[in-house]
């Protein structure tokens, strides 16, 4: 008797009606990506089956799910993987990812590949920011059916917001006050909202406060710095006011 081994793969129906079918091509290791996580990454994008954009190596005849498999290489070509300037290197809460492919990556861990193959272009594909390799807006159109495969090579995570020094959470807190305010000029109020209420977490739970660093909290540039997060907590907070309004959720 004959026993032919077939490979299990993972499918997952994320919304109902196979609109959003994620496969598991190979399994990974570690922690996921959080939101503000640096992530290493390569893509093959294919449109109703033809291939848009791709940063494989697809000349090898290797297929995706077997190039670049952690459990065949040493630590040295794993740390060299990383390095490699063909890889796309981005932090996801710069959001300029579509909203579905963001969330696919969060679900991941390293050595992971996974396909991603949806009809939901206008609700999870044009969305959120253009980045210099992928313009959803021009890419894809209703209609479509869309395929993502992705191979995670590197997670970084970011330290805890409350271990930075006072200017550094500054500028954390400036960026997703643009962001969300970016969000909110492109009709997006409940975007804008969700970040607006991240940026308030961190004054509301202490962690701008928190002087952990050990900073001389008499200092000029300290009571300054302090002094204009004072401002920007108040901003937000006016913000996120607006953009419940606009939302209707009171």
């Amino acid at each position: 008797m004959d026993i032919e081994l077939v490979k299990l793969i993972k499918v997952e129906d994320w919304y109902g009606g196979k609109t959003a079918v994620m496969r598991t091509l190979r399994k990974g290791k570690g922690r996921n990506a959080y939101t503000d996580s640096t992530v290493y990454f390569r893509i093959k994008i294919e449109v109703n089956g033809e291939s848009k954009f791709s940063n494989y190596n697809e000349e090898s005849g290797v297929p995706i799910e077997e190039q670049e498999d952690f459990k065949q290489m040493t630590l040295e070509q794993r740390a060299e993987l990383i390095k490699d300037s063909s890889l796309i290197k981005l932090q996801l809460d710069h959001y300029i990812l579509p909203s579905l492919l963001q969330k696919v990556i969060k679900t991941m861990k390293k050595n992971m590949v996974v396909s991603m193959t949806t009809t939901l272009v206008k609700e999870k594909l044009q969305t959120n920011f253009v980045s210099d390799w992928l313009n959803q807006y021009e890419l894809f159109k209703e209609g479509d059916t869309v395929k993502f495969t992705i191979s995670l090579f590197g997670i970084e995570n970011t330290s805890y917001f409350y271990k930075n020094v006072l200017a550094d959470k500054l500028s954390i807190l400036l960026r997703l006050k643009a962001t969300a305010g970016e969000f909110f000029k492109r009709n997006n109020p409940r975007k804008a909202a969700k970040i607006y209420q991240k940026a308030n977490g961190y004054f509301n739970f202490g962690d701008v406060a928190n002087n952990n660093a050990a900073e001389d909290e008499e200092s000029e540039a300290y009571k300054a710095t302090m002094k204009e997060l004072d401002t920007l907590k108040l901003t937000c907070f006016t913000n996120l006011v607006v953009c419940k309004f606009k939302v209707k959720e009171y």
